[in-house]
């Protein structure tokens, strides 16, 4: 076989990746910072992986349900391995883009979705010189990028391929399910507890909450998986024994978010199939208002303030439920606590906000003393546990029009691409991309876990499998369901 010599793009890359490989052993070695010396590994693997990054990007998706949070300093912190391999194939995919951007189709890059997802990235961007703490800021932009691209772009790329993408399938239920049998093994050994939920499902899940969100947002796919194989056959019994599995953990999980979007999401099937999204939203929203103006009026919801003594932790799910509706549940009335301050607080800056990953140092100063808890010293420093509050706060009202515009247009377009489409594969899958969307958007009104990678991870690969499906059912993009490889390398 004759040896293929390198193109002058590709020569300059291997150069400087070659020299500062160089550098940062000569920078390890004069430093005593031995551990730069990995770098230049990296940065072989970098190379290896160009054109070899489907398999790198399986390997991140079979790593995300087991990597582990990991502080490097009380202010720094990384997921390992998952983040590393991130960064990798965010260099990765900026080399192969620029390799082969002659041979890539740019239709889903100018797509409804990603214009408005690069729209909001960008005002990220206009909130964070904006900020009160830029560097902070900064930070939190460059994460969102990497993940973009990684989660989003190299989605686009790699799912045009049903093949790769039921690769990719198998890597991240074989890992999650393995995760899944040894948080129930060992919540069994402790008799399933309420009052020790978290203690499963660590040090691989920050909390049961986490660990809830990514199986109910993963759980649809198991529905489309299912039917890759013919009746009988292991592997559709294997995931059809797993529905009940993950159906299972979410309940010993005790986390009532991912329970109501499961619910929820049952419930928004027929929605799609009966095109009643737009009139779902129209009537949410002005439902919301209405609430909103109730609770604003007279000020209204300080009635609702609770009872700092009765309001505590509950030691079994059943008492936690009580607990909750009748207002008494600590860490239900620590949301409201958050919230209540996050209204308060984009009324002082209401078009740019605080900036990114400025809520936690300026929330205190904005709440309302008569809704604390036993929970409102906050030592873990968490947000608002609300993903809408938390944008409001951060990046202001514009900010917050971007992102709902954004969140409409996707289950719009998930509505009228399975509408258009003819093949029953890609109509289920449809619903599962649509449906995993919503999972998320019931878990942010409760969290902001997006902004972890074992959720935004899901939650990109999900809009990226829309866009894909989109252009399919309107002839602008093949999917091809039969060979290994649909982009030429």
């Amino acid at each position: 076989m004759k040896a293929r010599s390198l193109k002058p793009l590709e020569l300059t890359l291997f150069s400087i990746l070659g020299l500062l490989s160089i550098a940062s052993s000569c920078y390890a070695f004069y430093t005593e910072e031995y551990v730069l010396l990995v770098l230049p590994f990296l940065f072989i693997i970098t190379l290896a992986s160009i054109n070899n990054f489907k398999s790198v990007f399986i390997l991140l998706l079979f790593v995300l349900p087991i990597s582990i949070e990991f502080e490097i300093s009380e202010s720094l912190a990384t997921n390992l391995p998952s983040e590393p391999l991130t960064i990798g194939l965010l260099l990765i995919t900026i080399i192969f883009v620029v390799l082969n951007a002659h041979k890539i189709s740019f239709h889903p890059f100018r797509h409804i979705i990603s214009v408005l997802l690069f729209v909001h990235l960008l005002w990220i961007l206009v909130s964070a010189f904006n900020s009160e703490d830029v560097l902070v800021s900064m930070k939190f932009f460059l994460s969102k990028s990497w993940y973009l691209v990684v989660f989003y772009v190299l989605a686009i790329l790699i799912f045009q391929n049903m093949i790769t993408f039921r690769k990719a399938f198998w890597a991240l239920f074989s890992s999650l399910t393995i995760m899944i049998v040894v948080a129930l093994v060992r919540h069994s050994f402790i008799g399933f507890t309420f009052e020790e939920v978290n203690e499963p499902v660590m040090p691989f899940f920050r909390n049961h909450v986490m660990y809830a969100t990514m199986i109910s947002v993963f759980f649809p796919f198991l529905f489309v998986a299912a039917k890759w194989y013919e009746k009988g056959s292991w592997k559709r019994r294997l995931i059809n024994f797993c529905k009940v599995l993950y159906l299972l953990a979410i309940y010993f999980s005790f986390t009532r978010a991912a329970m109501l979007s499961l619910i929820i999401a049952a419930l928004f099937i027929p929605i799609i199939h009966w095109k009643l999204t737009k009139t779902v939203f129209i009537v949410g929203f002005l439902g919301l208002a209405l609430f909103l103006a109730f609770l604003a009026k007279n000020n209204e919801y300080l009635d609702y303030a609770p009872v700092y003594e009765k309001t505590v932790y509950h030691d079994t799910f059943d008492e936690h439920l009580a607990a909750t509706v009748a207002f008494q549940d600590a860490s239900s009335m620590e949301r409201f606590y958050r919230w209540i301050a996050a209204i308060f607080m984009v009324q002082d800056k209401p078009w740019f906000g605080f900036g990114p990953g400025n809520y936690y140092p300026y929330y205190k100063q904005y709440t309302v003393s008569s809704f604390e808890t036993y929970l409102s010293e906050n030592e873990e420093r968490s947000t608002v546990h609300n993903y809408i509050l938390l944008i409001l706060v951060e990046q202001g009202y514009i900010g917050l029009l971007i992102f709902l515009i954004l969140t409409i247009a996707m289950f719009i377009v998930g509505e009228h691409t399975y509408h258009r489409l003819k093949n029953k594969d890609l109509k289920r899958l449809t619903i599962a991309a649509t449906v995993a969307l919503l999972i998320v958007y019931i878990n942010l009104m409760f969290s902001d876990l997006i902004e972890t990678d074992k959720i935004g991870s899901l939650f990109f690969i999900s809009m990226a499998l829309l866009v894909i499906l989109d252009l399919n059912s309107r002839g602008l993009l093949y999917i091809d369901r039969e060979k290994a490889d649909i982009i030429e390398e």
